[in-house]
């Protein structure tokens, strides 16, 4: 008798749990509902909590849409902070960049019909906002290298790195992303990784029906050139490189107004770069 007693006391403590455990809502539940009420603080706690910790109990609905939540507001977030884009500001985002692109790319990893609607924007967005902060931040190491600051070059080459590899994820590939990354690879003296990074750009920007004005590209064609000048590995591909960087900057001089005379010195500096290793090569 007794353990027919214990037996009914079992499943009646048995069904009292399924009826807390169904009444409680879920980290996912309680991270949707502080993003529909805008409560982001609390939206960003829970929802990490649902892909961390309850990610295998969870539906692939739930982790897709839980993902783009915390994508759309790191994207917000950035977009804010970075401001007017001065490096300060991007700086100070140590982390916060990295973790949004790297919640995108779980986003768009396990999207669905119902959250890529809400993703593709946001992931427009986020990858717009990223490499505009990228380049803003390597026309600062450009200026970094000319007075001679190898830590501060250093630290912000690995900023870059850090941050922005995973971009590609997320922007496709892009030659302003390329220049970027190849810039502080090479700062770091990772040169061959660089090489790789430059080819890619210089082969996407040869496909633009319109040729735009970058700083960073010819930095590309500069280092491209010093490296290949410096290694003597292949003379062709130098003499190639050599002409299409001389006629890039070219381009860009005929687009320069009389009254830049700094940008239309600095430009002609390293065109005459250009063509003293061409001259060198031809003796």
């Amino acid at each position: 008798m007794s353990h027919i007693i214990n037996y009914v006391k079992l499943l009646t403590l048995l069904v009292f749990i399924s009826h807390q455990s169904f009444g409680q809502e879920n980290n996912y539940d309680l991270g949707s509902k502080a993003f529909d009420d805008k409560q982001y603080q609390d939206a960003i706690s829970y929802l990490t909590k649902a892909v961390t910790l309850d990610k295998y109990e969870i539906s692939g609905k739930e982790l897709s849409m839980a993902y783009t939540y915390l994508a759309i507001i790191r994207t917000a977030h950035l977009e804010k902070s970075f401001g007017s884009f001065q490096v300060s500001e991007i700086l100070n985002n140590h982390g916060n960049i990295k973790l949004a692109i790297d919640e995108m790319s779980n986003a768009l990893h396990f999207q669905n019909s119902s959250s890529k609607s809400l993703m593709n924007k946001t992931a427009e967005k986020l990858a717009e906002i990223s490499i505009k902060a990228a380049t803003s931040i390597v026309d600062t190491l450009a200026t970094l290298n000319t007075v001679n600051s190898e830590e501060q070059i250093n630290e912000v080459a690995h900023f870059i790195i850090y941050e922005f590899e995973r971009l590609e994820q997320i922007s496709g590939e892009n030659w302003k992303l390329e220049d970027a990354l190849g810039i502080a690879h090479y700062y770091i003296n990772e040169k061959d990784v660089a090489m790789r990074k430059f080819n890619m750009a210089r082969e996407l920007f040869s496909t633009l029906e319109k040729k735009e004005a970058s700083s960073l590209h010819v930095l590309n064609y500069m280092m491209s050139c010093e490296y290949l000048f410096n290694e003597q590995k292949d003379i062709n591909t130098l003499n190639q490189i050599l002409d299409e960087g001389i006629t890039y900057i070219e381009l860009m001089l005929s687009q320069y107004d009389e009254g830049e005379l700094d940008g239309i010195k600095e430009l002609t500096k390293k065109e005459n770069r250009l063509q003293l290793l061409k001259s060198k090569l031809k003796k």
